[in-house]
């Protein structure tokens, strides 16, 4: 009687055991359609591959559209509404179009015949901020089931600022003494949004001290520094510096940003004193090239008159035109024997408008210069190019086999009976 019964009490267990199995739910089907017993079809949603559509991660502007294609194909029920999400939240139903026309909701619910699948075209306008954001779409049915798709979209790009400071790319100045730089600047693609200045690589903690916006009076209070909102668009400033109160060359960047990170940096250096090799200096006098023999030509390594044609010239005078001698003097003059002339105008090519001949101080600032420099536009018989007519205070400079020379025009001097017409230069190199 004891077998009977244990065999009893195991046959039960079993019995029990098999019952509890059949009644789970596999997990990889979605479960079983409680109508039918059968296992349950989901919907399915993707995004096509197919050129002008993104269907991978990518990087796009800020506040720009991009377009996808998606299909979303039903299973055992009718596709009831799809779901447009930025970072998993229902995206405003503004900011996207559906085959070319607004959305009305987000969800978009979907009729007959879309309900029973549908391909459609999304323009999708992106985050107006630099980062990274996730585009989720997902297709739900009549009976709740969902299945999604979604792509990373990094916004970033867009023009950066246009930027001038004017200068010659190397200032000099007391130690401890004041820069004043004109700063010129247009929003690219994007308001703009700070300036920074960093001295040597590194951003000045010193500001309070040592910069300022447009006046003496506005200290930057922090260093990237927010530009006032009339200034986002474009800006006409004066940016103040105070140099190093250690001698010696220090080299400067000023960075202007906009709203999404976009930048744009000017470089300088300010020389207080000791570093640099001071620029050698003399004065010479350019004769009319119709004058005297052995006029008309100028060497700027001595200040010596030369022959218009000697090989020790840099720059020549281009002579006379066909008119009366008191006023057939051009006032033109050219670069000779490989010497490339150009003029120097304050305010222009990116030189300060407050820049001055007596500004120049050491050799190196020369190279600066040169960068800053105006090429001529006229052009002589031969097909060389020439000056503009001279006056007094014109400021040029020359480059001739690796030496840059600059020289100002002190005098012009014109004889009215004959072509003894001459300048008289300030020359540094």
């Amino acid at each position: 009687m004891k077998k009977i019964s244990l065999l009893k009490s195991i046959f039960g267990i079993l019995a029990f055991a098999l019952v509890f199995t059949a009644c789970e739910i596999d997990p990889g089907t979605g479960g079983e359609d409680p109508g039918t017993g059968g296992l349950v079809t989901g919907p399915s949603i993707s995004l096509v591959d197919e050129a002008g559509f993104l269907s991978v991660d990518a990087s796009v502007s800020p506040d720009t559209d991009f377009s996808v294609k998606i299909t979303g194909t039903r299973g055992d029920a009718a596709l009831r509404a799809l779901f447009v999400q930025e970072d998993f939240l229902d995206l405003d139903p503004s900011r996207f179009l559906i085959n070319g026309a607004p959305s009305a909701a987000n969800p978009r619910l979907l009729l007959a015949p879309d309900n029973e699948g549908f391909t459609w075209e999304l323009t999708i306008r992106s985050q107006d901020a630099a980062d990274t954001r996730n585009y989720n779409f997902i297709v739900e049915d009549e009976s709740g089931e969902m299945s999604s798709t979604s792509i990373n979209i990094t916004a970033t790009g867009g023009n950066p600022p246009v930027v001038t400071i004017g200068g010659s790319g190397m200032f000099s100045a007391d130690a401890g003494g004041l820069i004043s730089l004109p700063l010129v600047a247009e929003a690219g693609s994007f308001e703009l949004s700070s300036i920074s200045v960093f001295e040597n690589g590194e951003l000045m903690q010193d500001f309070a001290d040592r910069l300022f916006y447009d006046d003496l009076n506005n200290a930057f209070d922090s260093n990237p520094y927010a530009l006032p909102e009339e200034d986002r668009m474009s800006l006409d400033r004066t940016l103040f510096i105070r140099a190093s109160d250690t001698p010696g060359v220090n080299t400067y960047r000023v960075v202007l940003t906009d709203e999404f990170g976009n930048s744009t940096p000017t470089e300088f250096t300010i020389d207080t004193g000791i570093a640099g090799t001071d620029v050698n200096t003399l004065t010479g006098v350019l004769f009319n090239r119709a004058g005297p023999a052995g006029t008309g030509g100028l060497d700027l390594d001595t200040g010596a008159g030369t022959g218009s044609a000697d090989m020790a010239a840099e720059i020549r005078d281009e002579g006379i035109n066909g008119d009366a001698i008191d006023v057939n003097w051009i006032k033109t003059i050219t670069g000779v024997n490989g010497t490339d002339l150009r003029s120097l105008f304050p305010g222009l090519e990116g030189l300060s408008e407050f820049f001055t001949f007596d500004d120049i101080e050491k050799k190196e600032q020369l190279e600066g210069l040169w960068e800053s420099s105006f090429v001529f536009e006229n052009t002589n018989a031969d097909g060389d190019l020439t000056s503009f007519e001279v006056e007094v205070g014109d400021i040029f400079i020359a480059l001739n086999a690796g030496t840059y020379y600059t020289f100002i025009v002190r005098e012009v001097n014109e004889t009215p009976d004959n072509n003894d017409d001459n300048y008289v230069v300030d020359i540094k190199f």
